[in-house]
Order: structure tokens, then C-alpha cells, then sequence
């Protein structure tokens, strides 16, 4: 049973430490997954702490102890004191059969007067190794958001410490129009790009292309097959969805580039994400990435909601005195279940305290 009832409606960093390792093992209740998940969208520390504890989880799980205590071991109720547990058991293989008597002597010694100081200096020491190991992983800053209004979205995947995007990455504006992301879907078959398209007149929208290279072979680049799914226009704008293969390659920039018809130049490109650790572990589920809205104040996303995954996305005038807003509904998190919906089965689905 978890001790830690987080009943903030936003809980710190430090109440949300105190739930990670349950969270690590899924040992936590609805309420606190649906809490700390929230809190790790937005929080580059509280992500780091995850990955070191999954770390550090796969570290212990590879150590196989030799042998039994002859006395219970008290319970291990954190990863640190299943660090101290599992150098207890090897201590124990190792020496078990030469010195059984100060063997037992020592184990007292430890238990009763060194344990806790010991205890945090394995902590301290593993915690330095784990941090060690991230570095090359952790240099981008995060910038993964919540929806604004803080919707109660879908389920994401724990291994949302694999991506992160980049600040400033998310949009483009020029001569022939304006391109936005909305969102990143990723799951281990499929990158997926929501996306809103306002061409100026005149001007058509260019075809786009994934790619991916390497942080140290950036002039590598690898083309990706790409398939656009236009759901339709809200106001000016066209939204829809791109997507291409999922590839899984530590330190990979994965880029969208414009090609205008006709032409093999690149007229623009975006990198909005990087993968930095593998996605190897990652389950059947998925991970959605929120990117900055303030590059398009016009349009306002929602989503993805509940289980089911539905979205909205409403466009209002700017300038204009009591406008009627202009709304988008689908459902759907990838490009085998994304379809337009009504607004009834919008209200239905997400409920009308997701709708605005």
C-alpha cells in the first residue's frame, strides 16, 4: 500500500519524488499516475529522476544473488535499500564459506550500527554512476507541455524520457504562408505530426518530408516514407496529420523538410525532436508530446483526451469583435485510427468540461 496521497492540484517536485519508484514498478493508484504523469510532462528533473530509478531498477535485476540469508531480510520498501540488500547477499556468497562465524558477526555490525550510513552512501554512489551514464543523454532541454487548461489526457507511455523536442522548432513563417505543429505522437511503428497549414495567397502547401541523421553525422540523412492525412480546414487553415516509420537510434534529430512542387531545394526545415534514449522498452502504448501553442494564437488545440484519444481544434479570429469560433473534432492517437468526428460524439466522449 502507498503511503503518498497526493491530493494537490499541483503537487511539487518533492511529493512527486516521493511516488516515483512506486510509479517505476506501477505500484501507485489511478489518481497518483494520472498526477505524476502530469507533473513529468513539464518537469526536466523529476524526468531525470525517473530515468535513474529505471536505471538503477535494471542494474539490481542483473545482479543475481548466490544465496539465501538464513535470518528474514526486512522488507526492501525503496531502491535504496535494495541496493544495501543485494551487497549484503554478495557479501554473503563471497565469504560464506571461510568465515561463517565472523561472517555472521559482521552482518550484525552492519545491520545494527553502519547500515543507514552505508545505505546512503551506496544511494549516493549508484545515483553518481546513474548520472554519469544520462549525461551524454541529457543535454537538450526539455520541452515537453501540457495542454493548456490542463484537460485529463490520455494515457502515455512511462518511456516519455526517451524524446524531447526543441524550443523554437515547432513553427515557420514566410512569403508563402504559415506551418505550426500542434502535437508529436510517437509508439514504436509510427512518428505521427499533428499540424496546421495556413497558406498566403497564391501559394499551395509544399510537400514535406521526414528525415532523420545523426548528432554525429549530420550531413547523413536518411529519407523517410511520408504520408500526409489532411482531416480538413478550420477557418483559413488546414490541420491534419504526417507520418512516417519509427526508427530507433539514440541521438537521432528527426526533421520535417518542405520541398515547393517542382523544386528538389529545401525550402524550409524543422527539427523538432530528438530521441535520447532507446525506446526499446517501450510497450504497446504511446507517447504524445505537447509543443509551444504561442506561435499560433488564432488556434487553440485540445487533446489528446481520454482513453479513446479525441482532440478538438478551434480557430478564432484575431481582431475580429465577437467572431464565432470554428471548431475540428477527430479521434484517434495514429494513421490507423484517426477519423473526424461530430461535436456530439466529441461531448460524449471528452466530456463537456473539455469542451470551451
Amino acid at each position: 500500500m502507498n503511503k503518498f496521497i497526493l491530493h494537490d492540484a499541483e503537487p511539487t517536485c518533492t511529493a512527486i519524488s516521493e511516488l516515483l519508484d512506486a510509479y517505476s514498478t506501477n505500484e501507485v493508484s489511478i489518481q497518483e499516475q494520472q498526477q505524476v504523469e502530469q507533473h513529468l510532462s513539464s518537469c526536466q528533473h523529476c524526468q531525470q529522476r525517473l530515468a535513474e530509478i529505471h536505471w538503477l531498477r535494471k542494474m539490481l535485476l542483473e545482479t543475481e544473488p548466490v544465496v539465501q540469508d538464513a535470518t528474514p531480510a526486512r522488507p526492501t520498501s525503496n531502491l535504496a535499500d535494495a541496493v544495501i540488500a543485494n551487497l549484503q547477499k554478495n557479501a554473503a556468497a563471497s565469504s560464506q564459506i571461510s568465515t561463517p562465524v565472523v561472517l555472521a558477526h559482521k552482518r550484525r555490525t552492519v545491520s545494527k550500527r553502519w547500515q543507514r550510513p552505508l545505505l546512503l552512501l551506496v544511494a549516493a554512489i549508484c545515483l553518481v554512476l546513474a548520472g554519469t551514464f544520462l549525461l551524454d543523454y541529457m543535454q537538450y532541454q526539455p520541452a515537453i507541455k501540457q495542454a493548456p487548461g490542463g484537460p485529463s489526457v490520455a494515457k502515455q507511455s512511462p518511456s516519455i524520457i526517451s524524446w524531447t523536442t526543441q524550443p523554437d522548432q515547432d513553427a515557420i513563417s514566410n512569403r508563402d504562408g504559415f506551418f505550426s505543429l500542434l502535437g508529436i505522437s510517437i509508439n514504436k511503428e509510427e512518428y505521427g505530426f499533428f499540424y496546421v497549414y495556413r497558406a498566403n495567397q497564391g501559394t499551395i502547401r509544399p510537400r514535406l518530408t521526414v528525415t532523420t541523421y545523426q548528432t554525429d553525422k549530420p550531413r547523413t540523412l536518411t529519407n523517410l516514407p511520408t504520408s500526409i492525412q489532411v482531416l480538413g480546414h478550420v477557418g483559413p487553415y488546414e490541420a491534419g496529420y504526417i507520418y512516417a516509420p519509427a526508427t530507433d537510434h539514440v541521438q537521432q534529430h528527426v526533421m520535417l523538410r518542405a520541398f515547393k512542387p517542382g523544386q528538389t531545394s529545401v525550402a524550409w526545415q524543422l527539427t523538432p525532436l530528438i530521441q535520447i534514449m532507446p525506446i526499446s522498452h517501450m510497450d504497446s502504448s504511446w507517447t504524445f508530446l505537447y509543443v509551444d501553442q504561442k506561435a499560433h494564437p488564432e488556434i487553440q488545440w485540445t487533446g489528446p483526451i481520454r482513453k479513446q484519444a479525441v482532440s478538438l481544434i478551434k480557430y478564432t479570429p484575431t481582431g475580429a469583435r465577437k467572431a464565432s469560433p470554428i471548431y475540428m473534432f477527430f479521434l484517434g492517437k495514429d494513421s490507423h485510427t484517426l477519423r473526424i468526428i461530430t461535436k456530439e460524439d466529441y461531448l460524449k466522449l471528452a466530456g463537456p468540461e473539455n469542451f470551451f
